[in-house]
């Protein structure tokens, strides 16, 4: 009953800022490597990078609005979700007290 409305918006939330949009994603630092380091773990510096801290700091920033939007509209999915299982159950007790009563 309620699955065609769930998967739609599901979509519409992929659209909106889901994992499958390619276009947010932001291209990696030059210069930086993770995990190849002589440490094992973490970025590794190699080579001398043309990028300004204010560049670093400005790409680092896109980044984290680009994962917030993101979690906010997980966030609002998940809400959708439980307020949709809430009326449901609600209908189906609703249902059930009426053959009951």
């Amino acid at each position: 009953m309620g699955a065609l409305a769930n998967s739609s918006a599901h979509a519409d939330t992929q659209d909106a800022g889901g994992a499958d949009t390619k276009e947010d994603i932001p291209p990696p630092f030059p210069g930086f490597s993770f995990g190849a380091g002589t440490s094992g773990a973490g970025p590794s510096f190699q080579g001398t990078s043309t990028m300004s801290n204010d560049e670093v700091l400005a790409r680092m920033l896109s980044s984290m609005d680009v994962f917030d939007t993101r979690l906010t509209g997980m966030e609002s999915m998940i809400t959708d979700r439980f307020q949709s299982l809430e009326i449901t159950q609600g209908s189906i007790d609703s249902h059930l007290d009426t053959l009951q009563g």
